[in-house]
C-alpha cells in the first residue's frame, strides 16, 4: 500500500492533469477561475481516496490476549506470560497487564486459560472486586470520538458453584466507570460476549480502563475463564496537530506545515 505522502502526490498531479498547463496562455480574469477549478477536483478525489484507505483498513487492534496457548508452566497471572500472547497495532501506547483488585478473589494456575477464583456469590456485582486493565496513549495521541469493540471468550468452570454472570464497565481518563451495555450470562459452555464501548464524547482522551466483573453463584469455589479477549476499533488513536498537515493556498498550491 502507497503512503499517504505518496498518495497526495498522486492526486495532485492527476489534478493538474485536468487543467490547462503552464505554456497555456489565459487571459488574467480566467486564472482565479481555473485555481479554484484544480481546488474542487484536488478535494473530490482526496476524498474518494481517503475512503477507499479507510474502508481497507478494516478494525484496529487495540490490544488483544490469545489464553489458549498453552503454557509450559505457570499461570496467565504472571506478567510475563501474559505480554508473551499479547498483541496490538499501536506504537504508540503503553499497555497493562490484566490486574486482579479485590480481597477473596486470586488468579489459579492454568496453561491454556486466565483462571480466577472467589467470585461473589450475590445477584448483584461488588464494584470493589473485578479485573483490569488500561491503554494509556502516548507521545500527544488521543482517542477518536467513536465507539470500541470488546470481543471475548470466555467459560466457567461450573454451573453452580462458579459466576453466572459477567459485566463490563469503562472509564475514559479520570472519569467514573459506566457499563458497556447490559450483564451477560455465561456458564461451563464456551460463551462469546461482543460489547460496545462507548465514544468519549470528546477527542483529548488518553487514557482508558476496562473492568471485567463476574458475580452471581451459590459458592464462589468454582472460576472464571478468559480463553480470549479482543479490544478494537474502526480507526487508530488521532495523531497529534504538530503531525504533518496540507492546505490548498487560493493559487491551487499545495504547503506542507511542519
Amino acid at each position: 500500500m502507497c503512503s499517504i505522502t505518496q498518495s497526495v502526490t498522486a492526486v495532485q498531479t492527476i489534478a493538474q492533469s485536468k487543467l490547462p498547463t503552464a505554456n497555456c496562455q489565459l487571459p488574467t480574469a480566467n486564472r482565479f477561475a481555473y485555481a479554484k477549478k484544480f481546488n474542487k477536483i484536488f478535494i473530490v478525489m482526496m476524498a474518494v481516496m481517503l475512503l477507499g484507505v479507510g474502508s481497507s483498513w478494516g478494525q484496529v487492534n487495540y490490544v488483544s490476549w490469545d489464553f489458549t496457548t498453552a503454557l509450559s508452566s505457570g499461570d496467565y497471572g504472571n506478567t510475563i506470560n501474559q505480554n508473551s500472547v499479547r498483541t496490538t497495532a499501536l506504537t504508540n501506547a503503553t499497555l497493562s497487564t490484566i490486574s486482579l483488585n479485590g480481597t477473596g478473589i486470586a488468579i489459579t494456575a492454568a496453561t491454556t486459560f486466565h483462571r480466577s477464583t472467589g467470585w461473589p456469590t450475590a445477584a448483584s456485582l461488588d464494584i470493589t472486586k473485578y479485573l483490569e486493565y488500561s491503554i494509556t496513549l502516548t507521545n500527544g495521541y488521543t482517542y477518536q470520538n467513536a465507539t470500541l469493540t470488546l470481543a471475548m471468550s470466555v467459560q466457567t468452570s461450573s454451573a453452580t458453584s462458579a459466576p453466572t454472570k459477567l459485566q463490563i464497565r469503562y472509564a475514559y481518563d479520570a472519569n467514573s466507570f459506566a457499563d458497556a451495555g447490559i450483564a451477560q450470562t455465561i456458564g461451563q459452555t464456551t460463551t462469546n460476549p461482543s460489547l460496545t464501548i462507548p465514544a468519549p464524547g470528546n477527542t483529548t482522551s488518553t487514557i482508558l480502563k476496562v473492568r471485567i466483573y463476574c458475580y452471581s453463584s451459590s459458592t464462589s469455589t468454582g472460576n472464571f475463564r478468559i480463553l480470549t479477549s479482543a479490544l478494537t476499533a474502526a480507526s487508530a488513536p488521532i495523531a497529534p496537530a504538530s503531525a504533518t498537515n496540507y492546505y490548498l493556498k487560493s493559487g491551487g498550491i499545495i504547503s506542507t506545515l511542519a
